[in-house]
């Protein structure tokens, strides 16, 4: 994976963040790849890797706290990636609405995973395709189905 503190491009440069404050932020929003490839930086502030361990033992709490299962009702949250959906509940393995935008395209949608876990990518079938798809956003947080979803 590439550097997850990469922050874009200037001027044809890639531009990263490198001040120990930059890498915290940045790490409070990481998946567990992002953090797992942090650690592999020959270059890494002592607090910064304090900071990814402590994510990487959150990551781990919410997995082992959140029901895994798509069967009995989850709300999962996607890596931004300027797509218009970021948010997917999901209720005997339906995809039942889609926030903050697409309800009325992913309202439907069967999803195919037996669990689902922080950094799965979602599998898929719906009227609007052919056969088995898998969504390119990976989950970054998966909750309880909020109230009344």
């Amino acid at each position: 994976m590439a550097n997850p503190f990469k922050t874009g491009m200037y001027g044809g440069v890639d531009c990263f963040a490198v001040t120990v404050e930059d890498r915290v932020a940045r790490v409070k929003k990481f998946d567990r790849a992002q953090c797992q490839a942090a650690l592999a930086l020959d270059d890494l502030q002592k607090s910064v890797e304090r900071a990814i361990k402590s994510r990487l033992r959150m990551l781990d709490k919410d997995a082992s706290t959140q029901s895994p299962n798509p069967a009995s009702g989850m709300t999962v949250e996607l890596e931004d990636h300027g797509q218009d959906f970021l948010e997917f509940d999901i209720r005997g393995r339906r995809i039942v609405d889609a926030r903050p935008f697409q309800a009325d395209v992913w309202s439907g949608a069967e999803v195919i995973n037996e669990t689902l876990q922080v950094g799965d990518h979602i599998e898929f079938r719906s009227e609007y395709s052919s056969g088995v798809k898998t969504l390119r956003y990976p989950i970054v947080a998966i909750r309880s189905l909020r109230p009344g979803a």
